[in-house]
């Protein structure tokens, strides 16, 4: 659970930062693109590049069914080799592989699904300009909004213990066994 916890904490973390931030009409689109690199990075080993999105609208592909091969990918890839090996696990080991299975599986829903969305309404600086529906601020905006409370939802659900800190941060002066909380 460590390495997923590692793998996840920073990036969950700026995502969060970033969707928090209030911007003019103006910037909306360019923050929202900045906001869809970042969740490139992290589908990015997942994403199997033969199965693009398809260049149709996005009310005709709500389901997003195109992206559930990188969704699977994703919450597959920590936990897959113990079950293509077969092992013999005890009932502890059991128990740790079905958390790192549900907690990938709950990161991978909430980041495959933000991303999908952002591919399919042509965020993503990967899609093609030429075929890049015209930029709305009420839209992206509303987009912002949804990633926004699927990352803020994620984020307590994980209740990972790195997550607590003193907000703002303690000062230089603060020891670590001093309370600032």
């Amino acid at each position: 659970l460590r390495v997923v916890v590692d793998l996840y904490v920073n990036r969950l973390e700026m995502m969060q930062h970033l969707l928090n931030v209030t911007l003019d009409d103006g910037l909306i689109f360019g923050h929202a693109q900045q906001v869809q690199r970042r969740l490139r990075t992290v589908v990015l080993p997942y994403t199997v590049f033969a199965a693009p999105p398809p260049n149709t609208s996005v009310t005709a592909n709500a389901t997003n069914s195109w992206a559930a091969q990188v969704f699977r990918e994703c919450a597959t890839s920590h936990t897959a080799s113990v079950a293509a090996h077969g092992m013999t696990l005890t009932s502890s080991e059991c128990l740790l592989v079905q958390a790192v299975q549900e907690t990938m599986r709950e990161i991978c829903r909430v980041v495959t699904k933000v991303w999908a969305s952002g591919m399919m309404t042509g965020i993503d600086p990967l899609y093609p300009p030429e075929q890049r529906p015209e930029a709305d601020s009420d839209h992206t905006r509303t987009l912002l909004g949804e990633w926004k409370e699927g990352v803020t939802q994620l984020i307590p659900w994980l209740d990972w213990s790195v997550w607590v800190k003193c907000r703002p941060a303690c000062g230089f002066e603060v020891t670590k066994s001093s309370s600032c909380l």
